[in-house]
């Protein structure tokens, strides 16, 4: 019976033991799993922040060639407005020197 209690309490013991050994083992992993994800949210701050500046980036030069293009269909229109004037101001030109002409003719 004696032997029997004995067999028991070392069962009990190693049981103790192997449980012990387990829990050690499963923190170990526990940790091992928290650092590894800690690392990959980690990487995977960097990786956005590496894609949201690359999306301004590129956002910023295709606003900035928009901007180049606007300014130079408006300077295109500019100078076809000015060349569409230019032409009346020099028929109005040449009307107001054949009235002046006329003018001093009729006096002179």
């Amino acid at each position: 019976m004696q032997e029997i209690i004995e067999q028991v309490l070392e069962a009990e013991e190693r049981a103790k033991k192997k449980i012990e050994e387990s829990r050690k083992k499963a923190s170990a992993i526990k940790a091992k799993a928290e650092e590894t994800a800690g690392s990959l949210l980690a990487e995977a701050r960097e990786e956005a922040a590496s894609i949201l500046q690359d999306s301004v980036k590129k956002t910023k030069e295709e606003a900035e060639a928009s901007l180049k293009k606007v300014l130079t269909q408006e300077e295109s229109s500019e100078i076809s407005f000015l060349e569409t004037f230019r032409s009346k101001i020099d028929l109005l030109s040449e009307r107001i020197v054949d009235l002046v002409i006329t003018a001093e003719f009729r006096k002179g």
